[in-house]
């Protein structure tokens, strides 16, 4: 949670340096040199001169006359398995959240004098790309760095630090960590084979140290017997009335338990709602509690379902 953008630069960097010098290759002492030097916009340095509405704006490389790191660096970190130089064994377990101001517009105002430093002349000052109309005090400079690595993350979510409330910032991070932890409900009517059983195909996809997968099919627990692991269909519709959970744009209750992405859907077949998850029983510990997937491991659940005649 920023109202600034990344100004993230090498140990050796002079960018920074107060001196005459510094000033007079890198302008004042001023957050404005992040911009200058970390920012593009068009193939060009953002000016240390009055504009504005500068859109599309990337970060700036070193290769190209930046002084701060460049983002693939951390994009890179975020988004490859760890045996290429990632975080995580599998990108899919990284949840990027920020509460910043967007990207654009990129403006610059020149301030006479030196908006935070009243003992300069004049300097340029980036303007904000957003206030909040409600309390002039909720505002942010454009986040086009950090932007750019949070949405590169394959879950993530951004959020205006200019709202005054960051309820929807909390519920969006915990709706993330559901739907990449949690059982996902399946939002299409299922079909069921001849026994009765759903129609779906079950596999446990398990990333491996060195960069390779590992695929092994779960088999259903109504066909072998519930010989663990295996997986079953759970109903979540009594849940979701139960809870008075809504459908999506309505603020459900606090005691909803379940994603907004898990919503009833109706059987064109004989016309009743279902709400259904796949859960895969993987046994319990000595203590009654379940055992956990392998590490590194996600469930893919395939199903056949049921078109709609309408």
């Amino acid at each position: 949670m920023t109202d600034e953008d990344d100004c993230s630069a090498p140990p050796t960097s002079d960018l920074f340096d107060p001196s005459t010098n510094g000033v007079n290759m890198y302008g004042t002492l001023h957050s404005f040199r992040c911009t200058q030097f970390g920012v593009e916009c068009n193939g060009q340095p953002v000016p240390p001169m009055s504009t504005s509405g500068l859109t599309g704006c990337t970060s700036q490389t070193m290769a190209n006359g930046g002084k701060l790191f460049d983002v693939q660096k951390y994009i890179d970190f975020f988004t490859k398995p760890a045996v290429q130089g990632g975080v995580k064994v599998d990108v899919n377990d990284v949840i990027l959240v920020g509460i910043t101001a967007p990207a654009d517009p990129v403006g610059v105002s020149i301030t006479m004098p030196c908006a935070d430093q009243v003992n300069t002349p004049s300097c340029p000052i980036l303007n904000h790309s957003c206030i909040a109309a409600a309390n002039a005090q909720f505002f942010g400079d454009p986040a086009v760095r950090i932007n750019s690595v949070v949405s590169s993350a394959k879950h993530n979510n951004l959020t205006s630090v200019c709202d005054t409330d960051y309820t929807s910032a909390i519920n969006a991070l915990g709706d993330l960590i559901v739907s990449a932890i949690g059982a996902g409900c399946l939002n299409s009517p299922i079909a069921n084979r001849a026994d009765g059983t759903p129609d779906c195909v079950v596999t446990d996809v398990t990333a491996n140290p060195d960069g390779s997968t590992a695929t092994t099919e779960v088999p259903s627990c109504a066909e072998n017997g519930h010989v663990i692991p295996c997986w079953q269909e759970i109903d979540k519709l009594s849940q979701y009335q139960m809870q008075g959970c809504t459908p999506p744009g309505v603020t459900p209750p606090m005691t909803c338990k379940l994603p907004p992405t898990c919503q009833p859907v109706t059987n064109p077949l004989d016309g009743k709602q279902q709400l259904v998850t796949i859960s895969i029983d993987r046994g319990t510990d000595g203590t009654g509690k379940p055992n956990p997937a392998p590490p590194g491991t996600t469930a893919n659940v395939s199903c056949a379902t049921i078109a709609s005649s309408m």
